[in-house]
């Protein structure tokens, strides 16, 4: 299908950016009200919703599809189509514009010739999460499955067929994202070009079905990093009981390149969890959950888990996501400026014991299905996405919401910012600390359903030790400003619990 460019623009100002203390303000489109009272203080944050531009390459249906979704979405809050890409403020595309190839180079120009505040739905730098052997292999991450690149891996594979067993199931993936095949260790080919992956046999079933977890991931920031996971995971369950596990049928368990709707049930088609669902008005993931508890599982350890690894895998990723955002952003005032974002699905499984596997990572997820329920699901992620992402200025977050009241600060030896301890005083943040530091406050409280995932949530005793004792022990690879925010954050939660996590 020839490549389709479609634009959409809102403009939804507040009635008067001159707000005179002690008044009541609306937005002309979506209604919403805040009030700034005597002193100066404003009651809700309350957008400028930005102008967007969505562009998309339309190659399938599917794709069309997650067109609409979004489409539907961002139209539910005033957007309205627009064709002047010079007046817009936001790019969303599903193809990613950072490869210079010949069917992505048009996109990827037009990315070079946006201006700093426009803001773009991918980072530069992501190429191995999308990328799956690069995924699987080098990420280095405890929840990732043993996994071996073939044939350049085929002793490292054979050896561990050794300790394991010739008849050990593994997933042959392929690279194309389909057609994965189960099999025991001795019936793979060796010699072909595949990614070969353990197979967790011992899989977590809702009433017998093997069932898998997708988890909307969000990146708003490399330097620093912050990054956030919807509360509300989806949940695909497949077709025919896992147990005994059929190698030939794979409608009785679930691949990472088959999370499509022809090969999973609902969960509303399951009477262990359709009453949770029908009658409490619970979501897919809370009747999931209330159904493992009524297996005797301590449900509350997997979502952990899901940060746990999405962290991981981020701050693997970290060094070259930093060095490839400086190599598109060269100016610092630019970097300082860009808007970017990245919106993914990361697919889990979890074994009866309720720890979870980590799969691969979907940077442009398809964002429709024929199953309403995941729709709805969909809609609302995107939904807070747009609430986490509210862009902040002077007007909105001000110097007190980000300064740290400290004893330290008044001290003399704070007076010329040279002890570390005196980092966060109002005196000794520079402008551009204060901006980074007022979009922290911004996300935090308009993340509604997301939670943080970096800087790492924290109780208030862990927030009460210096970070170098926390569990990421990679101090070395911090930058000032990284260290500066999650600083931040932590003394934030010391002080009060809403900033633990």
């Amino acid at each position: 299908m020839a490549n389709v460019v479609l634009w959409w623009n809102v403009v939804c100002n507040l009635q008067n950016d001159d707000t005179q203390m002690g008044t009541t303000c609306h937005s002309d489109v979506s209604g919403v009200t805040h009030h700034v009272d005597a002193m100066g203080n404003i009651s809700a944050v309350v957008p400028r919703l930005p102008s967007l531009n969505l562009f998309y390459h339309l190659r399938n249906h599917a794709e069309v599809a997650s067109f609409q979704t979004v489409q539907r979405v961002f139209s539910a809050r005033g957007y309205q189509r627009t064709e002047d890409m010079n007046s817009t403020s936001i790019l969303w595309t599903h193809t990613y514009p950072y490869q210079v190839d010949p069917q992505s180079r048009p996109l990827h120009e037009m990315v070079l010739a946006m201006n700093p505040e426009q803001t773009i739905n991918h980072f530069p730098g992501m190429e191995p999460i999308f990328n799956k052997h690069i995924f699987s292999t080098s990420m280095k991450s405890k929840y990732i499955p043993k996994t071996f690149l073939l044939p350049n891996q085929k002793r490292e594979f054979l050896q561990e067929m050794n300790n394991t067993g010739e008849t050990r199931l593994w997933m042959k993936k392929n690279f194309n994202h389909r057609g994965n095949v189960l099999k025991e260790a001795k019936d793979h080919d060796l010699n072909q070009k595949s990614l070969i992956q353990q197979f967790i046999g011992n899989q977590f079933t809702v009433a017998g079905h093997a069932i898998q977890i997708g988890v909307r991931v969000i990146l708003t920031s490399v330097e620093p990093m912050r990054a956030y996971i919807f509360h509300d995971v989806s949940n695909r369950v497949a077709n025919k009981p896992f147990y005994p596990i059929n190698i030939a049928d794979n409608q009785t368990y679930l691949t990472d390149g088959e999370f499509r709707d022809e090969v999973y049930l609902s969960l509303y088609s399951l009477p262990e969890t359709k009453t949770y669902m029908k009658t409490h008005g619970y979501s897919r993931w809370v009747a999931v959950k209330t159904y493992a508890r009524k297996q005797g599982l301590d449900a509350s350890k997997v979502m952990p888990q899901l940060l746990e690894a999405v962290r991981g895998v981020l701050l693997n990723l970290r060094p070259r996501l930093v060095r490839q955002y400086k190599q598109y952003f060269k100016d610092r005032a630019q970097r300082e400026r860009s808007n970017l974002l990245e919106f993914s699905r990361w697919d889990f499984i979890v074994d009866e014991d309720l720890n979870a596997y980590l799969l691969e990572a979907n940077l442009s997820p398809e964002l429709h299905t024929r199953n309403p329920m995941s729709n709805i699901a969909i809609a609302r992620a995107l939904y807070n996405l747009m609430e986490l992402t509210r862009q902040s200025n002077d007007a909105r977050v001000r110097d007190g919401n980000v300064n740290i009241l400290r004893g330290v600060c008044y001290e003399q030896r704070c007076q010329h910012c040279k002890d570390k301890e005196c980092q966060l005083c109002a005196q000794c943040l520079s402008s551009s600390d204060k901006t980074i530091l007022k979009t922290t406050f911004a996300e935090h409280i308009n993340r509604k359903g997301y939670l943080r995932t970096y800087p790492e949530p924290m109780t208030q005793e862990e927030a009460s030790l210096p970070y170098h004792t926390s569990t990421d022990n990679d101090v070395n690879s911090w930058s000032k400003i990284d260290i500066l925010n999650r600083e931040w954050l932590r003394l934030k939660c010391i002080h009060d619990y809403y900033w633990c996590n």
